[in-house]
């Protein structure tokens, strides 16, 4: 976002320390929400991204279908019963019940808003749909190689989103 005026740009630094480069553009990631009452917020996904996933780990996942490795997205530790969708359109979600697929798009939205929690086999930090999830403060890993074929419906399962891990709990 270009911002000409100078005084306009000390004033933005000083409310969200921002930066701006030497032409007067505004650095950073930005996404904005508008709020009734509050106006706009600005949020720069660059530099809180550091504070919500400092403590990740990153792992390949694990062959073994006990323990599942991939990357917290948002944060949050849940126990609840594996639901496997393929599509989202004919799916329903019951009360404790993990959402669980290949690739979490924006057609999953109504089902993110009921899950529990999220694990998709495919994502990024920076995606609609990880953005969504930290938004409605709903535990997300992404990049669970395999966790579609590794569990199935039913399953009672232990996520620790912070850490990226997934655990079955009935064998």
């Amino acid at each position: 976002m270009l911002v000409e005026n100078a005084e306009k740009r000390k004033k933005i630094q000083k409310k969200i320390k921002a930066e701006f480069t030497k032409e007067g553009y505004l650095k950073g990631y930005f996404e904005f929400v508008v709020r009734k009452k509050k106006g706009i917020s600005f949020i720069d996904y660059n530099r809180i991204l550091f504070e919500i996933l400092k403590s990740t780990k990153v792992g390949l996942g694990n062959t073994e279908t006990r323990y599942i490795k991939g990357v917290g997205a948002s944060p949050g530790n849940v126990i609840g019963k594996a639901k496997i969708v393929q599509n989202p359109h004919l799916a329903k979600l019951l009360k404790k019940e993990i959402l669980v697929c290949k690739t979490l798009t924006i057609e999953f939205i109504p089902l993110i808003k009921k899950a529990l929690a999220v694990i998709s086999e495919q994502g990024g930090l920076l995606s609609h749909a990880t953005i969504i999830c930290r938004e409605l403060r709903k535990p997300y890993i992404i990049n669970a190689i395999g966790i579609t074929k590794k569990l199935k419906n039913g399953d009672k399962i232990e996520i620790d989103a912070t850490e990226g891990v997934i655990k079955k709990i009935n064998a």
